[in-house]
């Protein structure tokens, strides 16, 4: 079998794994959700203002799918514009190859992202409303809650971000574009959990603070494995340079996660509660798992080995020369 053929062959295989992938993290999480619903009796119904089993059922599984779909959409063009290494001879800051496919697949968890989104906010006004979906003058109580009540409001940002974010992914032919995709569905992440953050804390601004560097170090750090899980098997010898650096960005994301747990936990005065005792007692495993997951980084030599402080580091063959070493050229921010 020739070459092409051969690399298409492993993309269609690889493109069917990974499909797989996504619908066995979609059905676990659904189930999950669905689990502790069931056990907490959060889908029982009755009472006057209660809702229908559409909306009590549908809230959940658009819930599970929009917060996957976000994670993935944020770590497919992260790391398609930070961590992929430009494939050889291609135009300065110009997307090719690898990097365009994974920034595509991103459009499309984008597409994904944007229905639940838009179906989220339908089924948020029923609940709310206590009106069901099918009765008459729905449509105006919908209009009523995007353009008028605060949550309807964030949830209308949030979609028309997503929206921006999906025009960026399906049409991004430079990285500065993908770039640009990729913080705006950061900043699409936040609306919906800024506004729904409780205000009865001692200190509410910090804890929104914390909550938004929480929510950021999550989509990246969770939807950058995602992706890497995704594509593994189709980056060859750059697997350990792309590794590398999202371990780098991961390390980050996971600092941030745990700071601002810690620092939300004692804005909302929960320090103290049997909640904010397991917080604090989990700090020294942080600590212990950040020190294992640094000294596993390909290419990071044990520190406490004679050999450390005189072997410099290998450079991967990917790299290519000296103005292509670390794909820094084709950064954001950069000549591009």
């Amino acid at each position: 079998m020739s070459r092409p053929a051969l690399l298409a062959t492993r993309g269609s295989t690889d493109s069917r794994r990974a499909g797989l992938v996504i619908l066995a993290a979609v059905g676990l999480s659904i189930a999950v959700a669905l689990g502790i619903l069931v056990v907490s009796g959060q889908l029982k119904g009755g009472g006057p203002f209660a809702s229908s089993a559409l909306v009590r059922y549908g809230l959940p599984l658009v819930r599970a799918v929009h917060d996957l779909a976000a994670a993935l959409t944020v770590g497919l063009l992260a790391v398609g514009t930070w961590c992929i290494v430009p494939e050889r001879g291609a135009p300065t800051g110009q997307l090719t190859g690898l990097r365009l496919v994974v920034i595509r697949r991103a459009a499309i968890a984008a597409a994904v992202w944007l229905a639940a989104s838009l179906t989220f906010i339908v089924l948020t006004a029923a609940d709310v409303s206590g009106i069901r979906v099918t009765d008459p003058g729905f449509g105006w109580l919908l209009v009523t809650f995007v353009g008028q009540i605060d949550l309807g409001r964030a949830l209308g940002v949030s979609a028309l971000l997503i929206l921006v974010v999906f025009t960026f992914a399906v049409t991004a032919t430079h990285v500065t574009t993908a770039a640009w995709g990729a913080a705006l569905s950061l900043v699409a992440v936040l609306p919906i959990a800024l506004a729904g953050h409780s205000a009865v804390g001692s200190d509410h601004m910090n804890a929104v603070d914390s909550l938004a560097i929480h929510l950021v170090g999550v989509c990246l750090w969770v939807g950058g494995l995602a992706a890497l899980v995704l594509i593994a098997r189709r980056l060859g010898d750059q697997l350990q340079v792309v590794v590398t650096r999202y371990s780098s960005l991961a390390l980050w994301c996971f600092i941030a996660v745990a700071a601002s747990g810690l620092i939300n936990a004692r804005c909302c005065g929960s320090v103290d509660t049997r909640a904010g005792q397991r917080v604090r007692a989990a700090g020294p495993w942080r600590g212990c798992s950040t020190r294992v997951a640094w000294s596993g980084r390909p290419g990071s030599p044990d520190p406490h080995h004679p050999s450390a402080a005189r072997s410099p580091a290998p450079v991967s063959p990917t790299r290519g020369s000296r103005g292509h070493r670390d794909g820094s050229h084709d950064r954001p921010g950069g000549s591009a």
